[in-house]
Order: C-alpha cells, then structure tokens, then sequence
C-alpha cells in the first residue's frame, strides 16, 4: 500500500530539519571559537595591583638608573624619551618591568621603585577574544600615566659620594631577576656614566683596569653580578669621554659577560 504525505506533513518535517541545522550550525560555531581560543589563545587575565598576567610574567625587563651623578639638561631631556620609550616600546605585553634608582648608598634603595607588567594596549585584541578599549585604557591609565608621574624620582641634582655601579648592577641581579624567578626573555637596561668610584676602585683617580686584572681580586670577585641568560642594554652618560673611552665599554662588556649576561645595546645618552 503506497502511504501519500500530506502537505502539512511536509511543512512540519521541513520545519525541523531547518531547526536541526541552525543547531547544527549554532555547535559548530561555538566549537569553532572554542577551538580558536585554545589555538590563538584570549585576552590574559591580569592581578588588579600589578597588570601582570595571572599565570604568571612571560618575561622580565629591569631598569636600572643611576643617581649618583647629576644628568644636564640636555641628558635630562633625553631620558625622558628613553624612559617613555622603554615602557612602551622595551616592555612587550605580559612582561614585568622592575625600575631601580640607586644612588651612593645603594643598599638604601635595593628595592625597586617601582613595579609593573605591561598590559598591552590592546592594539592586537580582538573582539571575538578580548577587550581593545578596556586594554587601552588600563594601558594608559593603570601602566604608562602613573610610570611616568614618576619619572623625576629617577634623576637627581645633587652629586653623589660615591657610584657603586658594580654593587648596583649586582643587586638588580639579587633583588630583580633572581626574586622574580621569570624563566625567560630577561633583560637589564642600566643608564650610568659607566665610571666606578668607590674605595675598592676608583676610577677617576686609577683609571680603567683590565678586567682580567681586576677579577682576579677579592674585591672583584666580591661584586661578580648573577646575570645568567640576561641581555644587557648599556645607555651611557656622556660625563668624562678622557675615561668614557673603548677600554671603559670593554671593562663593562667583559664584566657582564663573567656575569653570565651578554651585552646587546650599547648606545650613548645624548648631552
């Protein structure tokens, strides 16, 4: 016996095939944007306090300024641009920037002045897995605008005593790097005039010793930094170039390279 399907059977069988494919279709776009965030990953989430990622820093940039000398107004007006440059440009996303001014009584500022992941501006979010205007607005409100308030507690008018660069580059080592304990892309910005002058080594009355000469000595050994796997930015302040010369680059160079760091940038503050 052949069976006729009536119209209305028709409608109603069409109805739920239709309703079978938009679900069909509603699972395989949500897979599809699950699949697309385990792939291309989302948006991090972020500690309120420090902007950096809950799961922890992708990597770890230290400043470390010099105080111990004036800066003129020229060098002043210079790093204020490099100071800008390093928070925006030098910091990538997810990474921890540690900021240190030490002066003569370096021990009195071990810590760092201040301290803070970059969050990203938002500029590579996507609506389908973050949040660009939220991103941008902690970026300006929570991570630059407040770095840079404070940009004046890095220079100073007043010289110094002393200039325990040495002492200096190895409590970042101490107190940043090795406290923080970020595995990866570790890198260590030092602006100074470069020029030792404490007891141990004075240099603007012994000049620059070879390094080799120099480490084999107590005090030497004493203030070898731990800088393992660390890429090192040297910005110089132009203050003595009778002693600012090559010989003093390659004292630096061959001291982070004992330090198990690599000297990457060598660059000269303008002024």
């Amino acid at each position: 016996m052949a069976f006729r399907v009536s119209k209305g059977q028709r409608k109603g069988t069409l109805l739920t095939l239709t309703w079978i494919a938009l679900l069909v279709l509603g699972i395989a776009a949500a897979g599809g944007v699950v699949i697309y965030k385990l792939v291309f990953g989302k948006s991090d989430v972020f500690d309120p306090s420090t902007l950096c990622p809950a799961a922890g820093s992708h990597g770890h940039v230290v400043l470390l300024v010099d105080r111990s000398d004036p800066l003129t107004f020229t060098q002043r007006k210079d790093f204020e641009v490099l100071f800008r440059d390093v928070l925006i440009s030098s910091v990538p996303k997810g990474h921890l920037l540690s900021v240190y001014a030490l002066a003569d009584d370096f021990k009195a500022t071990a810590e760092p002045l201040m301290e803070m992941c970059n969050p990203g501006d938002g500029r590579d979010a996507r609506e389908l897995d973050g949040n660009p205007a939220m991103l941008r607005k902690a970026f300006d409100e929570k991570y630059l605008k407040p770095l840079l308030a404070r940009r004046d507690e890095l220079i100073t008018d007043m010289p110094g005593k002393a200039s325990p660069i040495l002492e200096m580059i190895q409590l970042a080592g101490i107190t940043g790097f090795n406290r923080r304990a970020v595995p990866e892309a570790r890198r260590l910005i030092v602006v100074s005039d470069f020029i030792q002058n404490t007891p141990e080594l004075p240099m603007y009355k012994v000049g620059i010793p070879e390094y080799e000469s120099f480490r084999s000595t107590a005090y030497g050994k004493k203030v070898l930094a731990d800088l393992k796997d660390v890429k090192v930015e040297l910005r110089m302040l132009l203050n003595r170039p009778d002693l600012q010369t090559e010989k003093l680059l390659k004292f630096w160079q061959e001291h982070i390279r004992a330090s198990g760091g690599r000297v990457v940038l060598y660059e000269p503050v303008k002024g």
